[in-house]
């Protein structure tokens, strides 16, 4: 609208009843609503936010993302792959735990896939990433931790090959087969193979070096619920998740009998990365929402943000839980601005932390995540990750504060487009009142006009006048400050020409 006609409809409303209300927007702990129409919303409401943290009430820097190190004797070490060939990218990472039985003490260890496609793998208490497995892979292998000779070992394989890495070294097991996901369950591994994905391998021989065709049992599946996907165990018992359902077995220690009992059909396909434990349950990821899993039946997590995932990426969407919260690396359609990745090309842009006690969500914008790397010891309790493009030479550490690799990104707050309860009124929005630690902007849109405001960043309460006109409006708070923020009191005080 131009400016005569915005003259016009302020003459026309001069005469006019007016009512002077005020809109508190006391609703930040609430989790924004996507794809409702936005006359059905409260003024206050939220459609979307992201890098706010807005759990307690307040806006403050969400979480971000720091250069995982160790810190031993005050010297900083990255646990990055040393190579004797340039260190361009991580393609996959594992941190894994080793008992040794003999001196019964736990190690903690980070393995990573260089793009020399060799797994080198350190100690977090030496703390270097020096050692590696004298083998290269063709392709990224899966791992699991198994029972051999009274050790633990691990088995990594991949399409082409299975290594079998323990305190004596590595060795190649040519008589195994490749798998896709396995796990050890009553001093037996439980293998899903990579060639034929409706079968589930097994054998009474604990040693897996002397697997032969003829003591191996294999358990197919044919019904509706499609390819294995997953196997685990949990809460002593084995289950099998597959591309439309649950299944589970149940595996007797005496002999190779088994039962199988077909817990849940499901008519949405079951993203494989997004099986995982947390806080006492299996949660997933499906083309219709996020499900969790108690061991017999399973419930849906309502969420309109989990609706908004873009889930044509199926094999890409990748899930972690830790410490009662699941975290979902994804792709969100937010608005034509870019942030952070979303400046070059990339995969996913968001990382969404659900936590399954209060059902509350945080949402980080602008990092693309491509596999999440718990690490949740005695020793060590973080929550890490590698990336894409940009960051695909780094380990990542999630961080409070809001800044992602020393970049303090873009944070944000916006209310529905609504008209305050009073349809086809004419507001005029003289004021606004906010506490804001440090610097922020304030966004009012209408549907006639545009304002921003600059607000220093101050410990009192600021009353702010504004001059914005129109029928229905939107408030948006922004944020880019590295510095300690945290937002409140926000209250918008408008004239309504009844």
């Amino acid at each position: 609208m131009v400016v005569g006609e915005l003259m016009i409809k302020k003459q026309n409303f001069i005469n006019k009843e007016v009512k002077e209300i005020t809109i508190s927007y006391d609703k930040f702990a609430k989790n924004p609503t996507y794809g409702k129409s936005e006359e059905l919303m409260e003024a206050n409401d939220c459609i979307k936010t992201y890098n706010f943290s807005t759990l307690t009430g307040e806006l403050k820097n969400g979480l971000g993302l720091k250069d995982f190190a160790v810190v031993k004797n005050g010297v900083s070490y990255s646990m990055l792959p040393e190579m004797e060939t340039e260190f361009t990218e991580i393609k996959d990472i594992w941190t894994l735990n080793w008992l040794d039985t003999q001196l019964k003490n736990v190690h903690d260890y980070i393995f990573c896939m260089a793009n020399d496609n060799i797994i080198y793998y350190g100690e977090l208490s030496v703390p270097e990433c020096n050692v590696y497995i004298d083998h290269t892979f063709e392709g990224t292998p899966e791992v699991v931790k198994i029972e051999n000779g009274g050790q633990e070992k691990f088995l990594f394989s991949s399409e082409q090959e299975v290594v079998m890495l323990g305190k004596e070294g590595e060795q190649v097991l040519s008589n195994l087969p490749k798998f896709l996901d396995a796990c050890f369950h009553f001093n037996k591994l439980f293998a899903i193979t990579r060639g034929v994905r409706n079968a589930l391998v097994v054998s009474d021989e604990s040693d897996v070096r002397k697997w032969t065709d003829d003591n191996i049992t294999k358990l197919t599946f044919s019904d509706e619920r499609g390819r294995l996907l997953k196997i685990l165990n949990f809460n002593d018992n084995l289950y099998i998740f597959r591309e439309f359902g649950i299944t589970k077995i149940d595996a007797y220690s005496v002999n190779s009998s088994f039962g199988i009992d077909h817990l849940h059909l499901s008519t949405s396909y079951i993203f494989p990365n997004t099986i995982k434990v947390c806080g006492g349950k299996i949660y997933f990821l499906t083309t219709s929402g996020l499900y969790c899993f108690n061991g017999s039946s399973v419930e849906k997590e309502e969420s309109t943000i989990i609706d908004k995932i873009d889930k044509s990426l199926t094999s890409q969407i990748a899930a972690e839980g830790f410490l009662e919260k699941y975290y979902i690396a994804c792709n969100l359609k937010f608005d034509e601005e870019k942030i952070g990745c979303e400046n070059e090309a990339y995969t996913n842009n968001c990382v969404l932390i659900f936590d399954t006690v209060t059902k509350d969500f945080q949402i980080i914008r602008g990092v693309d995540v491509k596999k999440f790397a718990p690490l949740n010891s005695v020793n060590f309790t973080k929550m890490c990750a590698i990336f894409r493009n940009s960051n695909k030479a780094r380990i990542g550490e999630f961080i409070d504060g809001g800044v992602v690799f020393g970049s303090p990104f873009k944070k944000q707050w916006c209310s529905p487009f609504a008209d305050a309860g009073y349809n086809s009124k004419m507001k005029h929005i003289r004021s606004f009142q906010i506490k804001s630690k440090a610097d922020c902007v304030v966004k009012i849109e209408t549907d006639l006009e545009s304002k921003e405001y600059s607000i220093s960043g101050s410990e009192k309460t600021q009353r702010i006048k504004a001059d914005a006109r129109g029928y229905k409006y939107r408030l948006t708070i922004q944020s880019s400050t590295a510095s300690e923020q945290t937002i409140s009191n926000v209250k918008v005080t408008m004239a309504v020409f009844l």
